[in-house]
């Protein structure tokens, strides 16, 4: 394998940091060992801080993986530089064995010899670091030089006074020296420096990526999560740029927009012509029957004006006719009377047929009376004995009822039956009485019934409205849960997301009890506090308001055995109040152990708190979660079934009562005759007699002749009676009728009058009628009218209602085309100031409306087509393409690291695997078909379109949320595929792998090492390979601490075979015991030493690191001996 020509690390410049001042030079693999304490992270953080900067260093993240030291301070950057002794001064501070000072670090880097060049490149990056003071801030000079830096560069000229002093140059002579002298330059900011450092001209490798991984390198600790490590530290980032996208997709929704805008206003406007279609009609029917009803008017009065006419005439006939046949009465009148004074004057002279005439007219005027008072006998009888079959159905019906319903007075019932009607109907005052008696048994029986009923109804009421709220979710009023609910607030009462277990059922009467008006918490979610607690002021509510970031403050747990347990949850906040409320109450089986624990409770609810015993009343009604709603609900039901039966009960009774008591009243039990009906009843034998006794008299006293003459004299009599009411009636008329002929000749004058105002009303009223309403429909209306009949006033109300409806329609959907016209100018600005919303023509409005549909909507519509392709082919070239190159350009890369880490290390050859994520199955399909996806099987296309189109929207989405990093992970290819590190046992296929991503935390110290080891190269890979591999000169320095210290020689050596695979150049610190397992490997081996001097109180006052390379051939000599 072709090695990739690497930059290498050549030199460490320390210079007053911490206790070195030193140029230390290095080549190749390089080992940095030591005792614990003599400065070897002290130069690895120095690499650290060069290569990272001052923001993206933390100092000695070996001491425990986290960037903590085990003991004392945090190592930091003013300890290193002024040489922190990592004690405290009497006043607490820090103690320091420089007051103040400069600090030199930097690296010198070479690049691989160049055929016929005498001196490698060389660079050197580092930074000028000084403190004025311990608390002083510090003063960063970042510089660069194209070449080697020496002594002399950064000193000044030696003084011949202090032989052995070098002092470093101040700030502004050593920006002259880097800028002048040495042609190098400085930085004003630290970004730029690292910026330039990474860049193509210089170290050449990927700045972001240096960032993650070199301190994750230092540290040498485990990964647990090597799916994440792949996709943050092996792979590039790298998300497609989606401005144009983005633009295209903006252009798109306003096309879109504009569409459903205009078609929203199309539908404005087809509403409007709708309902002014609708108003036109009705205006015209309103219109027509105004007209209809002014034709009615002509037509009656045209009637009524000929009526007239003809009345004056028939009353001048009759008039003539009438004078005509008094004339012929008055003749007829005389001559009749004269024969019935001759008769009656011979009358007058017989005794005996004078007193036969006075019999016969007594016996006439009694006979109307008997017929009178035998039909009121008769009528009485019917009306007795009706009254006594109802008297004896109502008793029956007392009785059946329930009542006591019996007659004091049992004789007045038969007298109802009596063959003389007036003794009935003495009975009925008395039989008055007595329903007057037992009308009030019955009502004074109903009236407790009805108020039994009414509370009946009540509880009826009341457990219809508990079912109700029950149904709902609730046991009471929730004003203060429906409020925020109403305002959109996610929020829940306790007792409905809590249950009872079932193994803890019988405690759940004791929870009820202990919990109380606790039950009634309203939990609200996050944020949402402030607007309950404000609403929760104004609302007069039972229910309680639960302060989450309160309780969360306290992290209340539930102890073991605690009523806390014995409910459950899947609202975390209900949790927390459950063990809040109930997480230190005890639940005991007896009272004996209650002195166990400062709080607890028994079954039967003696509850114990500190200093307190009482009793807790047990509830009987079971409240808490779904289950106990569902048993309020069923003890409801059963409660409401049996109030049901009570109320049909007792309704059956009180009506059948309350129907007793109407049909006594129906049977007007309760009336009595009038006395005078009963005393004209008696006088009725007495009255026949009277007439028999005078047609006797009158058969004995009459002769046949005197038979005759008073049957002519009563037949002159009548026929003279009969023409005097003739000719009365005759004089009456005549006499009338200029009265009358007067009357109907003002009538023909105001009727004729009528009828020309009719008629010119009518023809008014035809040249009122709008366009396009032709004489035929007016004929067909004004005969439909004519022909339907009934008086001309109902003609004309059919008429006006008719006109009446049609208006009101016409009104109505003139409102209603307005409150569309409204609607429009509301929704769409437009529609404000050019259409006005009262004008009755609606021309403008049809305009618009007909503009749209012809082509104004299509135009549109073609437009976000058109808007809706380009974005799409933009999306498919600068999305998907890019996304599909990237995901290539991984598999490649996984490929290739794939290739290089194919050797055993150890007992294990590693491998990183990459499967599709199935979670993305939609996007997948989407990049392997295309936003243009088409396919000649409707069935396969139809069942993939809707995954295409779904994977659309989420990109949309994604595209629109640039904030979401959920939604960028679509944008994000690294994320298309899982990923893991696999330890494959060599000699075995892949079936046997095992999964680091699962099993690496269950791994031990050693265990782990190799496969971070093997991480980290992959990772170092992808932060230095970049760039043309036929012309790649990149820096390839891994940086690790601790390195390998539990891990065997064979395995140590196949890692250090696999670095030199990958090209890379190691710098690794690790302690003494370790240095030979490592040895051969090196190409530097330097030893770190220090040098400490104390004072009297064991204080350091001076400390010196220093270092010593080591040659590694006597090294391994010395070894082997």
């Amino acid at each position: 394998m072709d090695r990739p020509q690497r930059i290498t690390l050549s030199r460490v410049i320390a210079i007053n940091w911490y206790g070195f001042r030193r140029i230390i030079d290095l080549n190749g693999l390089a080992l940095l060992c030591g005792e614990n304490g003599t400065g070897k992270s002290a130069l690895l953080d120095l690499v650290q801080f060069v290569l990272l900067g001052s923001k993206g260093t933390r100092f000695n993240r070996a001491a425990t993986g986290d960037g903590k030291r085990p003991t004392g301070r945090d190592r930091d950057l003013r300890g290193y530089c002024l040489c922190d002794t990592n004690t405290k001064t009497q006043d607490g501070q820090p103690r320091y064995l420089r007051p103040s000072g400069v600090t030199l670090a930097a690296l010198e880097f070479e690049w691989p010899a160049e055929e016929g060049a005498a001196e490698p490149r060389r660079e050197t990056w580092g930074v000028r670091v000084e403190y004025e003071g311990p608390t002083s801030d510090a003063r960063y000079v970042w510089f660069y030089t194209p070449c080697r830096l020496h002594w002399s560069d950064i000193t000044r000229e030696a003084d011949l006074t202090q032989p052995g002093k070098q002092e470093l140059l101040p700030e502004d002579e050593f920006r002259v020296r880097v800028k002048r002298d040495l042609q190098g330059d400085y930085f004003g900011r630290l970004e730029t420096y690292l910026e330039e450092m990474g860049a193509r001209e210089h170290l050449f490798f990927d700045r972001t990526q240096m960032n993650k991984t070199l301190p994750g390198a230092i540290a040498f600790q485990p990964v647990e999560n090597f799916e994440q490590f792949i996709r943050d530290n092996i792979l590039e980032p790298g998300l497609p740029e989606v401005r144009e996208v983005r633009r295209s997709l903006d252009a798109l929704r306003e096309a879109e927009r504009r569409v459903d805008t205009l078609g929203d206003q199309l539908g404005y406007l087809q509403r409007i012509r709708e309902h002014h279609l609708t108003f036109s009609s009705a205006r015209r029917e309103e219109a027509l029957f105004g007209h209809l009803r002014a034709a009615l008017d002509h037509a009656e009065a045209e009637e009524k004006f000929l009526r007239a006419g003809g009345d004056l005439l028939a009353l001048r006939d009759k008039h003539a006719e009438d004078k005509l046949n008094m004339a012929n009465a008055v003749s007829e009148r005389d001559q009749v009377k004269s024969r019935y004074d001759e008769v009656k004057l011979v009358a007058g002279r017989d005794d005996s047929l004078r007193k036969l005439s006075d019999l016969r007219r007594q016996r006439e005027d009694l006979k109307p009376r008997i017929e009178r008072l035998r039909l009121a006998a008769r009528t009485a009888h019917e009306m007795l004995n009706q009254r006594a079959q109802h008297w004896e159905e109502w008793l029956r019906y007392g009785q059946r009822v329930g009542l006591n319903a019996k007659l004091e007075r049992a004789d007045l019932l038969s007298e109802l039956r009596h063959q003389d009607a007036h003794v009935g109907l003495e009975a009925l005052p008395g039989l008055a009485r007595e329903y007057d008696r037992i009308s009030r048994l019955g009502e004074d029986w109903m009236r407790p019934k009805k108020e039994e009923l009414d509370d009946l109804e009540q509880a009826e009421m009341d457990l219809q409205r508990q079912l109700v709220s029950l149904s709902e979710g609730r046991t009471q009023a929730t004003p203060l849960l429906d409020n925020l609910r109403s305002r959109g607030h996610k929020a829940d009462l306790f007792a409905r997301v809590v249950e009872v277990k079932p193994e803890f059922e019988a405690w759940w009467p004791l929870l009820e009890s202990v919990l109380g008006p606790l039950r009634h918490t309203v939990i609200i979610e996050d944020g949402s506090y402030l607007a309950a607690w404000e609403q929760f002021q104004k609302i007069t509510s039972t229910e309680l308001l639960a302060n989450m970031d309160e309780i969360r403050a306290l992290n209340p747990e539930a102890a073991k055995g605690s009523l806390a347990t014995m409910l459950e949850t899947k609202n975390s906040d209900a949790q927390l109040l459950i063990n809040h409320w109930l997480g230190q109450i005890i639940a005991v089986s007896s009272t004996d152990k209650l002195k166990l624990h400062d709080r607890a409770v028994t079954q039967e609810g003696i509850l114990k708190e500190p200093g307190l015993r009482r009793h807790v009343s047990i509830e009987k009604e079971l409240t808490l979660g779904e289950e106990g709603l569902r048993r309020m609900r069923e003890e409801r039901e059963e409660e409401m079934e049996r109030v049901r039966g009570f109320i049909a009960d007792y309704r059956r009774e009180v009506h059948a009562v309350r129907g007793w008591l109407q049909r006594g009243q129906e049977y007007r039990l309760g009336e009595d005759a009038p006395k005078a009906s009963a005393s004209e009843l008696a006088q009725l034998p007495a009255l026949e007699t009277n007439e028999r006794q005078l047609e006797e008299t009158i058969q004995l006293l009459a002769t046949p002749e005197q038979e005759r003459q008073l049957q002519e004299m009563d037949e002159l009599e009548m026929r003279l009676r009969r023409l005097e009411q003739r000719i009365g009636a005759l004089t009456t008329a005549v006499t009338e009728f200029a009265v009358n002929e007067r009357i109907l000749t003002e009538l023909v004058d105001s009727s004729r009058e009528e009828f020309q105002t009719a008629t010119l009303s009518l023809h008014e009223s035809l040249n009122r009628l709008p366009r396009g309403l032709s004489q035929d429909e007016i004929s067909a209306a004004l005969t439909a009218a004519l022909q339907s009949g009934g008086s001309w006033q109902k003609r004309k109300d059919q008429a006006d209602y008719g006109r009446q409806s049609a208006h009101d329609r016409a009104e109505r959907t003139r409102r209603d085309r307005n409150d569309e016209r409204s609607k429009l100018a509301e929704a769409h600005q437009e529609y404000r100031y050019d259409f006005d919303i009262e004008d009755d023509d609606n021309a403008r409005y049809d305009a618009r409306c007909n503009d749209l549909e012809t082509h104004g909507l299509s135009h549109y519509r073609k437009l976000a087509e058109e808007r809706r392709r380009e974005w799409e082919e933009r999306l498919q070239s600068q999305v998907l393409d890019v996304l599909r190159e990237k995901i290539d350009d991984a598999t490649r890369t996984i490929r290739e690291l794939s290739k290089i880490l194919d050797q055993d290390i150890g007992r294990y050859r590693y491998r990183i695997s990459q499967t599709r994520d199935r979670a993305q199955s939609a996007m997948w399909g989407l990049l392997e078909n295309g936003v243009g996806f088409n396919s000649s099987d409707v069935l396969f296309a139809a069942s993939h379109q809707d995954e295409i189109n779904k994977a659309k929207e989420e990109l949309m989405a994604a595209i629109d949320n640039p904030d979401d990093p959920k939604a960028q992970r679509l944008l994000d290819y690294r994320f298309y595929h899982r990923y893991d590190m696999l330890m494959i046992p060599s000699g075995h296929s892949e079936e046997a792998a095992i999964s680091l991503q699962n099993n690496a935390r269950k791994m031990s110290g050693g265990e782990n090492q190799a496969p971070f080891f093997v991480s980290m190269l992959a990772a170092f890979h992808r932060v230095y390979d970049l760039g043309r591999k036929d012309a790649r000169k990149n820096l390839g320095l891994v940086v690790m601490d601790e390195a390998f210290s539990k891990l065997s020689g064979d395995r140590i050596d196949d890692c250090l075979a696999l670095a030199r695979n990958f090209g890379l150049q190691l710098l690794l610190a690790f302690p003494m015991d370790r240095l030979g397992t490592m040895i051969e490997h090196a190409d530097t081996v330097i030893e770190c030493r220090v040098d400490r001097k104390r004072d009297g109180q064991g204080r350091d006052i001076h400390i010196e690191n220093w270092v010593v390379p080591w040659n590694k051939d006597k090294l391994l000599q010395a070894l082997a001996g």
